[in-house]
């Protein structure tokens, strides 16, 4: 079904109108669409500058309410309330050029219904004289405004929808126009655009066919008359085209959005005004207008599309051949019939116009993608004196030679670069403070440094100031070389090689510690130890813990090599460096003090565990459990008897019993109660008994031995032998009534 646009100022009937598409994400950076409320039904839009005031304002035209609504911007991208102007029947295309020859922007409105041409005159301040109206075609659908006979002023070319032609209406210089001249195009010409295609510097013309599919292309003759069109297919349904240097070779290539194809048909100019095929990007549904500009700020045109069903706009990025990337969509408002890329906010980059007509406002996105950026003003100051400092130098920072530098965009939020950067020598130096923005662009101002010195230094007193002496401190060693330039030390010593001379080092050993603090200045000791706290720190103490032996005392330069043992202390090093310990005593003869070993006798138990720390006693016994080894208790039952008359120094036994004499007390003694005298084991002690032990002590019979107990029973007195004592004994036990000594133990 081919588009129809059947209209009054009362009704407006579009046809073919379909549902709205789902917009892509976006990879350019445009911010969301701000709408702003215009005429009933607007359809296109042109930005220009109406006012006067150097940003870019909007005219819209309106349809249904048949006028021009003009939008002033607030110099931000922002814009005041429109003002409507009437214009014919059912507006449909505006255009904004200087008509009159005043130097403002006057506009030009091709009305539908009316079947005719609008001109509304620039008051010089942005408001507008009433409308004068110049007949063209049958149904007027685009105009564009452009010199087209070469006089120097605007004429009008006029497309007519019914009566498939362009007119053309020249101006008579004072934007008044003669009668319209009719030129044929192809069925249903939708969109004029004037441009010069065949390179001879006038104005051609392209029109897009809607029914045809195709576009025109009508060749100037020099004079604003027009050969016979040329047409080149193009997409389905074209319905508007853009005239633009596409691919970069210096000629008008055509760009034509296609409605019922949701594309967009490139057709690059073959440099003499004829066209090579059509080649078809995708667009958004309803591809309604196109425009081309730079809208990425690499300098060629890329294409923005506004979709009438998609209720978007798209960008067709260009790849810098006169090829395309594909489409990426931004939503507009309801039903986008138009489309303008124009610097609206000041930033020098492209925003977009779109004017919705159903919707009844315009919307206005702002491009935020880098783009095209203004340069920063650097602004300097142009003469600094500063004084020179020991050195005879001076730092003069870039902030220093600023002088209020700022960038159009991001105000004195700028990058500051001095060159040279500095010190400055005595005397003047010519320098550059470079100014860069945000987005890299730079600006650049001068101004002179100069360098004064009241009172420069001369160390040595030579009359020649220190910047200037080669060696300053006169110590016979060139400034260049020397580690202490400014005091003399003509044997450069540099005790921790750090390139400073010690003479004016205050870090000597290089420790972190200035020297004027350090307890050792000539030792690496960032620790600053000092065991024995005397001032001086161990690394170069030669008595660490201060017990007077020292900690090399057999000088051979190593602690440690010869330590003091078996009660030496003169000759030797200190055998526990950390801890006084004049006596250094040394228990277990290791070389390793007692009084910072931890174990001193050596037996694998440490000191603060072992039960007698003193003597060698790995198995810990500890008989009578009272924290003291056995090996040093001289009471090992703690039974209050010393072990050396206890008669049973394990056991406990306080009362040191012993009956039956033998020296062992009877609290350890087995044999205490042993049946001595009982030779026959009948538990008495009789004659047989007394023969029995005669045997043993005169005929060399063997005697019994206990069971229970080194001890024989015929040695009744233990003596440790039977002899005749021990048969006088039995004989008096057993026939006299003598002590029994059979059971000792018992009653």
């Amino acid at each position: 079904m081919r588009f129809r646009l059947v209209v009054t100022c009362a009704a407006v009937l579009v046809t073919a109108m379909l549902s709205a598409s789902q917009a892509s994400a976006p990879e350019l950076c445009f911010n969301a669409a701000v709408n702003y409320p215009t005429g009933t039904f607007p359809f296109s839009v042109f930005a220009a500058d109406l006012d006067g005031d150097g940003d870019k304002d909007l005219a819209v035209t309106n349809v249904f309410s048949c006028n021009v609504s003009v939008l002033k911007n607030n110099g931000d991208g922002t814009f005041a309330a429109a003002v409507n102007y009437a214009a014919g029947d059912s507006a449909v295309s505006v255009f904004a050029a200087d008509l009159d020859g005043d130097g403002d922007a006057d506009l030009a409105v091709a009305n539908y219904e009316s079947a005719n041409v609008s001109v509304l005159k620039n008051n010089g301040d942005g408001t507008f004289a009433a409308a004068v109206n110049y007949a063209a075609g049958t149904f007027p659908f685009s105009v564009f405004a452009a010199d087209l006979d070469g006089d120097g002023d605007k004429d009008l070319a006029v497309t007519n929808v019914f009566s498939d032609n362009a007119s053309v209406l020249k101006n008579n210089g004072n934007g008044t126009f003669v009668a319209a001249v009719d030129y044929a195009a192809g069925d249903l010409p939708v969109s004029v655009f004037a441009a010069n295609l065949d390179g001879d510097n006038d104005a051609d013309l392209a029109v897009a066919n809607n029914k045809s599919d195709n576009v025109s292309v009508l060749k100037n003759n020099g004079d604003g008359t027009f050969a016979a069109a040329v047409n080149y297919a193009a997409g389905d349904g074209p319905f508007s085209v853009f005239a633009a240097n596409l691919d970069g070779d210096n000629d008008a290539d055509l760009a034509v959005a296609n409605y019922y194809s949701d594309n967009i048909s490139v057709l690059k100019n073959n440099g003499d005004g004829t066209f090579a095929a059509a080649v078809n990007y995708a667009a958004g549904d309803g591809a309604h207008s196109v425009f081309a500009t730079d809208l990425d700020g690499d300098n060629d045109a890329d294409l923005v599309v506004a979709n009438q069903n998609g209720d978007n706009v798209s960008v067709l990025k260009n790849n810098g051949d006169g090829t395309f990337a594909a489409a990426v969509n931004y939503a507009a408002g309801d039903s986008p019939f138009s489309v303008f890329a124009a610097d609206l906010d000041g930033d020098n980059d492209a925003d977009l116009a779109v004017p919705n007509y159903n919707s009844d406002n315009v919307s206005v996105l702002i491009n935020c993608s880098v783009g095209t950026n203004h340069p920063p003003v650097a602004n300097c100051k142009e003469l600094i004196t500063v004084s020179a400092n020991a050195s005879c130098q001076a730092i003069v920072t870039p902030a220093e030679i600023n002088n209020g530098s700022s960038d159009p965009e991001d105000g004195t939020n700028v990058t500051l670069q001095l060159v040279p950067p500095g010190p400055f020598a005595l005397g003047s130096t010519l320098v550059h403070l470079i100014v860069r923005d945000n987005r890299g662009a730079a600006d650049t101002c001068q101004a002179t440094v100069t360098v004064t010195c009241a009172s420069c230094a001369d160390t040595d007193n030579d009359g020649l100031v220190d910047c200037l002496d080669p060696d300053d401190d006169n110590d016979s060693v060139a400034d260049s070389i020397d580690n202490c330039p400014l005091v003399s030390n003509p044997g450069q010593e540099d005790l921790d090689r750090d390139g400073i001379g010690d003479v004016c080092d205050n870090d000597d050993d290089n420790d972190g510690i200035p020297d004027d603090i350090d307890n050792s200045p000539r030792d690496y000791n960032p620790g600053q130890e000092d065991a024995d706290g005397d001032g001086i720190g161990d690394v170069s103490d030669p008595d660490d813990d201060n017990d007077g032996i020292a900690d090399d005392g057999d000088n051979s330069g190593l602690v440690g090599d010869h330590p003091c043992t078996g009660g030496q202390t003169i000759g030797c090093d200190d055998n526990c460096p950390g801890t006084p310990n004049p006596e250094q005593q040394d228990l277990d003869s290791n070389g390793v003090g007692d009084a910072c070993e931890g174990d001193a006798d050596s037996d694998g138990i440490p000191d603060s565990s072992d039960n007698c720390p003193n003597a060698y006693n790995p198995s810990q016994n500890d008989n009578d459990a009272d924290q003291l080894g056995d090996v040093c208790d001289n009471d090992d039952d703690n039974d209050g008897c010393p072990d050396v008359r206890d008669n049973c120094p394990t056991v406990h036994n306080p009362d040191q019993i012993d009956r039956d004499h033998d020296g062992i007390g009877d609290a350890c003694d087995l044999c205490v109660c042993v049946s001595q005298g009982d030779l026959t084991g009948d538990s008495v002690i009789d004659v047989f008994d007394v023969i029995e032990v005669i045997g043993v002590a005169f005929s060399g019979a063997p005697d019994i031995q206990d069971p229970a107990c080194p001890k024989t029973r015929g040695d009744v007195d233990n003596n440790g032998v039977t002899d005749v004592f021990d048969v006088i004994y039995l004989i008096a036990t057993a026939f006299s009534g003598g002590a029994n000594p059979v059971n000792p133990c018992g009653p």
